[in-house]
């Protein structure tokens, strides 16, 4: 069971046309367009360069990554481009060229000066590099041009799970969540499931504005299933809400939707070179209580896809789905507080839970093994 994250093209002709070219490394001259396409992604206009080649918008790696809120790497031994994490085995454990790279924090923007909308014909290396994001390659796609990668939009999107909508009328892309402001000509954001009609026994649920709704929960008293958000064919949000006036309470459950056998047996070699294997439903109980910002290297490198896949669906953000749902169908008043800070005010805080140990997980696995 390998996931890939999925999403992103640019234009009408833009974001759907699909790039065949076979561009061969050396420089050559080529007709683009620099500016011709605003590109704003979750709401925010980006403040950097784009070009336009072929029918592809192309933005440079740095500022790609930056307006994804993900890290990008560089490695020139082999001239590859890494955005967001890096895939397990990619680099040997004793390869110390990496112990700098962060694979946390968001990329900064390039903050190259902007360049004015025209059109040009440039001298550009094409498919210099290669890129990968979350570990998976992407098509050879990307333009090297005044010291400057620029890798196509679409294919790093298309990686990563986002919508995209395209004005003609603007030139405008919209990347993520759809705004306001957006044409009523683009395409509607469309849910994996619609609310379900109302009948004689039961009224129809509320739906609000951004398409969030809620329906019971089977068997579940006083739970619900949160509706309509894109997550839908991954993962099912079970939530209970303890909200009262302005004080926003609620639980949270995330259970995995997607297709796979509970029952495949998974092979690893543990830190001492022992083979163990247990089934796969077991290996996830063991991520589900030990996983932590501590060990997910460990079991990164030594799970490799059946963490990452596990993971992906714990990194949905349910919490502020739930709470979008809550405020926009006023389920929860807007806080009002009558605290005044001064500056000679203490703040006591709770103490940082120590995560477990790695070795205390191998031992739990182990056990796991040695009680079968």
């Amino acid at each position: 069971m390998k996931s890939r994250f999925k999403a992103l093209s640019l234009g009408t002709i833009l974001l759907f046309s699909s790039q065949s070219a076979v561009f061969a490394q050396v420089p050559q001259q080529i007709d683009v367009s620099f500016n011709q396409i605003t590109v704003k992604v979750n709401g925010v206009t980006s403040n950097s360069n784009n070009i336009l080649y072929s029918g592809t918008t192309y933005v440079s790696i740095r500022d790609v990554a930056a307006m994804m809120g993900i890290a990008v790497n560089y490695y020139d031994k082999t001239k590859t481009a890494y955005i967001g994490q890096i895939g397990a085995g990619e680099f040997a454990p004793d390869n110390h060229d990496i112990d700098s790279w962060d694979v946390v924090n968001p990329a900064t923007p390039s903050n190259d000066p902007i360049m004015t909308k025209k059109n040009d014909k440039i001298t550009a290396n094409l498919n210099e590099i290669k890129v990968k994001v979350h570990g998976d390659e992407l098509p050879q796609n990307n333009i090297l041009y005044n010291g400057t990668t620029y890798v196509s939009m679409r294919s790093v999107a298309e990686s990563l799970n986002l919508p995209v909508a395209f004005d003609a009328s603007t030139s405008t892309a919209y990347i993520g969540d759809r705004l306001d402001d957006a044409s009523s000509e683009l395409p509607a954001k469309t849910n994996s499931s619609e609310p379900p009609a109302a009948n004689s026994a039961e009224q129809s649920p509320q739906t609000t504005k951004s398409g969030l709704y809620a329906v019971p929960a089977d068997g579940m008293e006083g739970w619900q299933v949160l509706r309509g958000h894109e997550y839908e064919n991954e993962a099912k949000i079970y939530f209970q809400n303890n909200s009262r006036g302005s004080i926003t309470s609620f639980r949270i459950q995330i259970e995995d939707v997607r297709d796979f056998d509970p029952d495949q047996i998974i092979q690893w070699t543990d830190t001492k070179g022992n083979k163990l294997q247990a089934k796969l439903s077991a290996v996830h109980k063991i991520f589900a209580e030990f996983s932590s910002s501590l060990t997910s290297d460990y079991f990164l490198s030594t799970f490799g896809d059946v963490y990452f896949d596990w993971a992906k669906v714990r990194a949905i953000p349910a919490d502020s789905l739930v709470q979008k749902y809550l405020d926009e169908s006023s389920q929860v008043e807007k806080p009002k507080s009558n605290i005044t800070l001064t500056p000679d005010t203490k703040v006591q805080t709770a103490p940082v839970e120590q995560p477990t140990p790695v070795d205390e997980i191998i031992r739990n696995i182990q056990r796991l093994e040695s009680s079968k």
